[in-house]
């Protein structure tokens, strides 16, 4: 691996440095090596500090990987009593984090237990807990309080992205697979962005995935993908509540339809799916049900 020192990209990193006034003081060192792997050193009071670092090197362009050898380092002794009056303040001065999260201190490790109504939640108590003074790592031993299966997950992300004006209507879709959430869609990265946060911040969720490269995606993946953006071009089906699964070449299909001429919609469009894909006889988990609004 050849090293170039600071280099064109190095002199990036320093700039970067330079510009946040948090990590402006600390004279972090980067080494740039041929291959767009980045080596930060240096000293910082907080792990939050040292995180920061590595996410303002990592987003600029050229860099491959980063290795993040900074040191968290306090003035004078500080014990896990210390570190966990420290935790425990910034975690009470954070609304958006509940009473139901907890943690345990040892080493300056700590520990964050207890329970989170979404992955946002969880991901907001780790960087608050990174803030406090003589933290040196920080893991999370959260569980999602509540349990919601896929489809409701679903059908509940989607009804975020509804409500969300920056996002453009039936753009992005979402699978639900034990939790973990898979997005895709045709829309700029700000909108990626976007998305992704949306969708961390219902309830139920465990994670989310970015499928928006669509080559990125699993095999059956890509087929819920091909049958979402055919659903989503139905002006009739994409106002409905319906989730799609694919699993091991088995189609699961849920939700409700108001119209026999949306039934006969959905048969079609499964039809030829099925015969893109080539697999004209796969198993088919139509639950599906059929309830004409009452007007």
């Amino acid at each position: 691996m050849k090293q170039n020192g600071w280099g064109e990209l190095g002199e990036q990193i320093k700039r970067s440095f330079a510009a946040e006034p948090r990590l402006a003081g600390y004279g972090l060192k980067a080494r740039v090596y041929g291959d767009g792997m980045v080596q930060i050193q240096g000293i910082v009071d907080v792990l939050d500090e040292k995180d920061q670092a590595e996410e303002l090197v990592r987003k600029l362009p050229g860099v491959t990987g980063v290795a993040n050898d900074i040191t968290v380092c306090t003035d004078g002794a500080v014990d896990d009593e210390d570190v966990a009056f420290e935790v425990s303040e910034e975690l009470r001065a954070d609304p958006q984090i509940p009473d139901s999260v907890g943690f345990k201190v040892s080493g300056g490790e700590v520990d964050l237990v207890g329970s989170v109504a979404s992955k946002s939640e969880m991901d907001r108590a780790l960087e608050t807990a990174a803030k406090a003074r003589g933290v040196r790592e920080v893991r999370s031993r959260l569980k999602l309080a509540e349990e919601v299966d896929d489809a409701t997950i679903t059908n509940n992300v989607q009804a975020a992205f509804m409500a969300e004006p920056e996002l453009p209507a039936g753009r992005v879709r979402a699978l639900t697979r034990d939790g973990v959430v898979t997005l895709w869609g045709n829309v700029g990265q700000d909108q990626v962005e976007l998305a992704m946060t949306v969708a961390a911040g219902v309830p139920g969720v465990r994670k989310v995935n970015n499928g928006f490269h669509k080559s990125l995606v699993e095999v059956d993946d890509r087929i819920v993908t091909r049958m979402m953006d055919r659903i989503a071009a139905n002006p009739y089906l994409n106002e409905q509540p319906i989730a799609i699964g694919v699993a091991d070449g088995k189609i699961h299909l849920s939700g409700k339809l108001d119209t026999v001429e949306g039934k006969r919609d959905i048969d079609e469009l499964i039809g030829a799916i099925l015969d893109e894909f080539h697999l004209p006889g796969a198993a088919i988990d139509n639950k599906l049900r059929l309830e004409p609004d009452e007007k």
